[in-house]
């Protein structure tokens, strides 16, 4: 018999993919009723855990979850006894079974062999986050973080020309992350090995580092290179010859990112120190290096760390500068979306991310769930010393919007992960779900796909630079938040909904729409949403966004479309009426073959009998624009309804308008007003409704 919902541990700094050691000579025995026991004297193991039994009788061959009997027995859970020819076989532990014996490895360590449909990956956590033990100012809006007091001291910004070396040329560029511009050192194919070029400490004279050490900087090269290709060096002399400090830098794996580089040397830096230099230590022959903030440090905050306040230590660091620090948001210019919400002056925090280096996948899970069987679960932050979860683990790229930290096959359920600096989390997978994940100061959240059936829940994407797009259908994004972003944060198309979601301080409208249904399944829908940005949403089609409780607010219901907006509002009404729908047409693209268009009613309708629809509809300019009312023909609708349509006057009345039809068989008929510019933005409403049927 199969196990069902095994838990398996992975501690990403200290586990061991290693096959576990099998169990020989273990003796398979039936102590009472339906009991199945295996013997093995000082087997090891742990209730919980999964073995594979080969060599036995037929029916035991299988993998069973066991529960401890004592030191030397242990029993194959939901396992009923049979008889036996041969009792007597191997078991061989699949490892992961706890955290003293967890897996190292999403790919090695939770190979699709190792796993069943409907498991569960428990990931050790990451180190909590650390008080500064001082006070940040943060204001809304703003990319600037202001300390009391800097914990770091400048070197370099590294937004001029070096002077170079012979064969070696200097120059500056505006990719940076500090300044206007940031340093290009270009060895040319002539040069070899040695200083390329150096630069007179900042502030000039010789300065005192002696109170750090740790080095840190922005780092990036045209060619692919390895660790300890370049070196920064400390100089006591005024001209990057005698070097006092010096620490190899680490491998570039990809030519068009930054790398934030933080690296302890092991001992107090230099405290007589007159210049900086960059020395090659392997010819890599022509290449170009881009370094920019250059700063000493005590391995407190770093270009590598998160900081934030209480409850929200989300944001990368784009540069740091005494007391000040910017947010990044994966830009490449000093510029950034910053931080939303409320400004204070409170205790700043930090944290540091897991590494990851690849420009490709991390890591790949392979083995497949589904919702009947049961989801794989992926989950972060769990307390090896308690097994309890009470954290997060985090993620950090080591190159700046590059690589994806995941790849799973349909059916998993990713909770409890921070994601920093990544070009993605993963590429979107069919029944996928994300709970509790921060995707923070990289490219993109998720990597579109074309899928169905993927939810984002208790989600935060912060400061990325592309738009979040899952398209086909039933993406459902629930109490997920989009702050800060440079562009629109997602970008949808068929089947997107949204529940108490909430978006703020992007840089571009806060939904962009292609390609939605106009009604029902694969509309655009939103309920109870916060959207705080300029501009709401941007329409590339003649596409519809339902937004119920816009706003967060009770029966502030709107539809918004390219060039128009449809919202309940009890301003202007007729008669006695509780208010009415008023339609905002606002461009000149909404033209007659391009109308606005609502669903009015749904008509259940008898066969053979004559239907009226009396509608109550107004206009705010007699000729601007052009509102009627409409039924399709029996193409769209049930046999024997003819398409009608009955257009308002040309003037600002209230005016009821009918519509009759005769269907020639029992069915649903949908009623429709409609609305289009002629000569000027204007705005229309429709009132109450009447229905009636001989």
């Amino acid at each position: 018999m199969a196990y069902t919902n095994g838990i398996f541990y992975i501690n990403l700094a200290s586990g061991s993919d290693a096959a576990r050691t099998a169990l020989t000579s273990c003796i398979a025995s039936n102590p009472s009723g339906t009991i199945t026991r295996i013997n093995k004297t000082a087997h090891g193991l742990v209730t919980g855990a999964v073995v594979d039994l080969t060599l036995f009788t037929t029916w035991l061959n299988a993998a069973f979850k066991i529960t401890v009997v004592d030191a030397n027995n242990f029993d194959l859970d939901n396992t009923t006894w049979q008889a036996t020819a041969d009792a007597d076989g191997t078991v061989t532990p699949r490892g992961g079974s706890s955290w003293s014996d967890a897996w190292l490895t999403f790919t090695t360590g939770a190979s699709a062999v190792r796993l069943a449909t409907g498991d569960t990956l428990r990931i050790a956590k990451t180190a909590d986050e650390v008080s500064l033990a001082q006070n940040a100012t943060w204001t809304d809006g703003s990319q600037t973080v202001t300390l009391t007091t800097a914990v770091t001291k400048k070197i370099e910004d590294a937004i001029v020309a070096w002077t170079p070396s012979t064969n070696v040329t200097s120059a500056t560029t505006n990719i940076r992350k500090i300044g206007a511009t940031s340093t290009i050192i270009t060895p040319l194919a002539a040069f070899t090995t040695g200083k390329l070029a150096y630069r007179a400490i900042a502030g000039g004279g010789t300065q005192d580092f002696s109170g750090y050490q740790y080095l840190n900087l922005w780092y990036q090269t045209n060619n692919v290179t390895a660790a300890g290709t370049y070196k920064l060096c400390l100089c006591s002399d005024t001209t990057g010859d005698t070097i006092v400090n010096e620490v190899l830098l680490p491998s570039q794996l990809a030519n068009t990112s930054y790398t934030p580089v933080s690296i302890n040397y092991g001992a107090a830096l230099g405290a007589s120190i007159q210049s900086v230099a960059i020395y090659c230590v392997i010819d890599a022959g022509a290449d170009q290096i881009r370094i920019n903030n250059i700063f000493a440090s005590n391995g407190d905050i770093s270009l590598k760390t998160l900081i934030g306040k209480t409850g929200d230590v989300n944001y990368n660091i784009q540069s740091i500068d005494g007391v000040t620090i910017k947010i990044d948001s994966n830009n490449t210019t000093s510029t950034g979306r910053g931080y939303s919400g409320t400004s204070s002056t409170q205790t700043l925090y930090y944290q540091v991310p897991y590494e990851i280096t690849t420009t490709g996948i991390a890591n790949t899970l392979n083995r497949t769930g589904n919702r009947g069987a049961g989801l794989n679960i992926c989950s972060g932050g769990w307390n090896t010393s308690t097994n309890l979860r009470d954290g997060m683990t985090v993620f950090g790229s080591s190159l700046l919007g590059v690589g994806a930290v995941f790849s799973a096959t349909a059916g998993w359920r990713f909770e409890n992960f921070k994601f920093a600096r990544f070009q993605n989390m993963m590429t979107a997978a069919n029944i996928t779900e994300y709970s509790n994940i921060v995707f923070c100061g990289g490219s993109v959240a998720i990597q579109s796909n074309t899928v169905i059936d993927v939810k984002l829940l208790n989600c935060l994407v912060y400061n990325c630079s592309s738009s979040l797009s899952i398209t086909n259908a039933e993406i459902y994004y629930i109490n997920t938040n989009f702050y800060n972003n440079t562009s629109s944060p997602v970008s949808t198309t068929i089947g997107n909904y949204f529940l108490s979601c909430i978006f703020a301080n992007n840089g571009a409208a806060s939904i962009s729409v292609n390609n939605t249904g106009t009604f029902g399944t694969s509309a655009l829908l939103l309920r109870n949403c916060t959207l705080s940005d300029a501009t709401e949403f941007s329409f590339n089609t003649f596409s519809i966004a339902y937004s119920f409780n816009h706003d967060n607010t009770l029966n502030n219901h709107w539809a918004f479309h390219n060039g128009a907006t449809v919202n309940w509002q009890t301003t202007v009404f007729q008669g006695t009426d509780p208010g009415a729908w008023r339609t905002v047409t606002s461009s000149t693209v909404r033209t007659s073959t391009n109308p606005i268009p609502i669903k009015i009613a749904e008509v259940a309708c008898a066969a053979s009998a004559l239907v009226t629809v009396k509608v109550w509809v107004k206009k705010d300019h007699a000729t601007n624009i052009a509102a009627a009312i409409y039924v399709e023909d029996a193409l769209y609708n049930i046999a024997g309804v003819v398409a009608s349509e009955v257009t308002k006057a040309n003037d600002t009345s209230w005016e009821e308008l009918t519509l009759t039809f005769t269907p020639t068989e029992a069915g649903v008929v949908p009623i429709f007003a409609k609305t289009y510019y002629i000569a000027g933005n204007s705005n229309s409403y429709i009132g109450s409704v009447t229905i009636t049927q001989a």
